[in-house]
């Protein structure tokens, strides 16, 4: 008898895998692994796109097995933010293609361009496009002034994407659900923080030029979008990372984020509630931020 969409869903979220030893009882974690695939594909099957992203579907949620924790609430949500999030990078992937004319980055432009603006910031520099700055970076890192402005020429196409259905770009999503990026000194750590901090500095530099009495609502919407998407990434128990990404930005607000160590919740991203926060109607502040997303927008174009 063919389970309904209840069923299925009781059957995923109910799972006797989650419960299951994977070390202690092999055998019997990879039949219920398997078990629970096989009803998410049934789940699933219902999309229109199902046969171009089933691929997409399987992978994610074989990656949301290994990093869910049940106490975080139920399986299907934390794997379809997994899969949203997922779909949205490679769509934003395809519109980076587009834009570079199917030209992609090799792993030595890519080390080149991350080498570039670690040293600009060792040297706390702001303004990389000059040829003072590409003069530094030349003698330091051993390249020709043309492979330093090359390199960041290319690097104006590699900005993080993350498209919705309506094919407006957001301003966060920027997170990989990867285990082992939480507290580790290493190479994956370390490329987690570039990337946060590739997306979050021309937000702050947009932010910086709004008018002061756009900036309270702006710096709680900010905030709270990206404590979302740090919790999403599970990098925001780790107060280390958190300081580093924080760092120099000055549309954080430090109060937002105490209340979340104290508390563990997050305050809402609806324009309702920061609008009741404020004082405002709640299309004034979807507005100001909708403003501020074109704003931000054109500065990357």
């Amino acid at each position: 008898m063919k389970k309904t969409r209840e069923e299925l869903e009781a059957a995923i979220n109910d799972s006797p895998l989650f419960s299951t030893d994977r070390t202690n009882d092999g055998e019997l974690f990879a039949k219920e692994e398997e078990r629970l695939l096989a009803n998410l594909a049934k789940l699933m099957s219902a999309r229109g796109d199902f046969d171009k992203i089933g691929f997409e579907i399987i992978d994610t949620a074989t990656k949301c097995i290994d990093s869910y924790k049940p106490g975080e609430g139920p399986f299907l949500n934390y794997f379809n933010n997994s899969l949203k999030r997922n779909l949205a990078r490679e769509k934003g992937k395809q519109k980076i293609d587009e834009v570079r004319k199917g030209v992609k980055l090799s792993k030595e432009m890519d080390r080149r361009i991350r080498n570039i603006f670690r040293y600009a910031k060792m040297e706390a520099v702001n303004d990389v496009y000059t040829e003072e700055f590409a003069a530094m970076a030349s003698g330091a890192l051993a390249l020709t002034v043309e492979e330093v402005f090359e390199a960041l020429a290319t690097n104006k196409y590699a900005t993080v994407y993350s498209g919705d259905d309506d094919g407006k770009l957001k301003l966060f999503d920027i997170i990989e659900d990867e285990r082992g990026v939480v507290g580790e000194k290493t190479e994956k750590a370390e490329d987690a923080l570039y990337k946060i901090r590739q997306v979050i500095e021309p937000i702050d530099a947009t932010f910086k030029k709004e008018q002061n009495r756009t900036k309270p609502v702006l710096s709680d919407l900010l905030t709270a979008y990206l404590l979302t998407d740090l919790k999403s990434g599970r990098v925001l128990d780790d107060a280390a990372f958190v300081e580093k990404v924080f760092s120099g930005i000055s549309f954080v607000n430090r109060e937002m984020y105490a209340r979340y160590v104290k508390s563990g919740d997050i305050p809402a991203t609806k324009a309702c509630e920061i609008a009741k926060t404020h004082g405002r109607f709640e299309s004034s502040v979807s507005r100001t931020y909708s403003n501020f997303e074109d704003k931000w927008q054109q500065k990357k174009e």
